[in-house]
This record gives structure tokens, C-alpha cells and sequence, in this order.
């Protein structure tokens, strides 16, 4: 387990391009921001097989690369199947390009050549994002857990009123088991006693 400097852990990236060049710069620059580059891909069907095997906390996805698909493509799959930001690196600027990657709604969208100030920016801020999105949807999943807990007590708190009669002190007759209990004891009837009762709780 590695930590940075102030102590937290260190966060897993993965970054996707075809170029060496850049990969290795990146990778560099990452690792001096104290990132934990945890692998690096050169295809955009390598990147969906590896973001599978290593799970990371964001990946930094080039668009444009050699293969059958391209990173936007990647990022739709990977989005599909895993809860990771996924920012774009790119050389291209053109409206096909941002329209269809705006369509996986990535945490980003960097334009090459960047400064490392811009990607140390978007990187926290697409971090800190996903982070309270994951903490919006705890908090929504646990009020949702809490709501179906109290409308089961409910049903069953009704179940229980339509089902037992009070019928004063220490006794209560039970509709369904057609039986009377005295402080939750049954007690034994005639057929004359248990007709009786049943017309008696009729409108109760």
C-alpha cells in the first residue's frame, strides 16, 4: 500500500495512449504528483481488458489510436461495466469528436499539448467529484434501504391490527387462527364460544 505525502493513500491511475512518448511523460509527471500509475495501455481494447483486471480510481484515455476502437468507444464500455472518471487526452478538437465523447459524459477533456498545471487541476477536480458522486449515491441507497424497512413495519403493524382483536384486558382474539388468547396464552372453546366470538369482532 502506498501513501503520499499527506499521508492518505495514493490514488490508482491508468493512462491509455499509442505513443511511448507521451505515456512515459505522463507517467513521469503523474508519479511527481504523487499518482500511483498502476498501468498503462496502447490500445483502447487493451484499456477495457486492463481497466477490468485493475480497477483504478480514474484513467486518462487518449481518443485517437490504432485498433477497432477508439477511446471513446473504450470509455462507453468501461463506463457500462465499472465506476471509473474517465478523463480525455487528446489532439483533436473537432465537433464529432466532442459531441460523441460528451455522449459518455467523461469527468474531462484535455487538449494536447497540455500544461501540467491544467492536468493536476482537472485530475483533482474530477476526483473529488466522483467522490461525492459515490457519497450522494451511499447516502441515496441507504434512505431508500430505511424506507423499505419502515414500510415492511408498516404492513406488518396493519397485518397485525386487521388481524388480532383487543378485547379488553388481557384478552385478544386472533381472526385468523380463530383462537382467544389471554395474555398470549390460547385458551380452550366450545364451537358455541368460538361462533360467538366471530359475530362479536364481525364489526370490530
Amino acid at each position: 500500500i502506498e501513501f503520499n505525502i499527506q499521508g492518505g493513500l495514493m490514488k490508482r491511475l491508468m493512462v491509455v495512449d499509442d505513443e511511448a512518448v507521451i505515456t512515459t511523460q505522463l507517467e513521469d509527471r503523474l508519479q511527481s504528483m504523487k499518482y500511483d500509475v498502476v498501468g498503462t495501455a496502447s490500445s483502447a481494447e487493451e484499456s477495457v481488458s486492463m481497466a477490468r483486471e485493475l480497477c483504478p480510481d480514474l484513467i486518462l484515455m487518449d481518443i485517437v489510436m490504432k485498433g477497432k476502437l477508439d477511446g471513446i468507444e473504450a470509455a462507453e464500455i468501461i463506463k457500462n461495466e465499472m465506476d471509473v472518471p474517465i478523463i480525455f487526452l487528446t489532439g483533436y478538437t473537432s465537433d464529432n469528436y466532442i459531441k460523441r465523447a460528451k455522449q459518455v459524459m467523461p469527468f474531462g477533456y484535455i487538449v494536447k499539448p497540455f500544461n501540467e498545471r491544467e492536468l493536476y487541476s482537472m485530475i483533482k477536480m474530477a476526483l473529488f467529484k466522483h467522490e461525492q458522486e459515490q457519497k450522494e449515491y451511499l447516502a441515496h441507497q441507504q434512505l431508500k434501504n430505511e424506507n423499505q424497512v419502515m414500510s415492511a413495519q408498516l404492513e406488518e403493524h396493519h397485518l397485525l391490527e386487521s388481524t388480532l382483536v383487543s378485547l379488553g384486558e388481557h384478552y385478544v382474539y386472533n381472526r385468523e387462527e380463530k383462537t382467544l388468547l389471554f395474555d398470549n396464552a390460547p385458551l380452550k372453546l366450545t364451537k358455541k364460544e368460538c361462533a360467538f366470538l366471530e359475530i362479536m369482532v364481525q364489526n370490530v
